[in-house]
């Protein structure tokens, strides 16, 4: 996450460390270690996602430490190594 911190801000600068970095918003993809300006409307914070990540995605505002509800939605973020694994209850 990159917080805009600048008033009237269009653009803003993000340092990716070293990896494979995934824009949330725009699925477009970065190779870091480097420095990349990106948009920064003001409806969007700019957010990147590491890749081998997998996000977990609740209903909009779903309590965040209860046991997810029937619609649960992961994001995966594939790399050269990663691996979901199944949890029971």
């Amino acid at each position: 996450m990159a917080p805009v911190t600048r008033e009237g801000a269009t653009h803003w600068p993000v340092y990716l460390p070293e990896g494979r970095w995934h824009d949330f918003w725009t699925h477009e993809v970065y190779e870091g270690p480097r420095g990349i300006t990106v948009e920064a409307p003001l409806d969007r914070l700019p957010l990147f996602v590491r890749a081998g990540a997998i996000v977990p995605m609740g209903a909009a505002g779903a309590a965040p430490f209860r046991p997810p509800a029937d619609d649960l939605t992961l994001l995966v973020y594939p790399a050269a190594s990663a691996s979901l694994h199944a949890l029971r209850r």
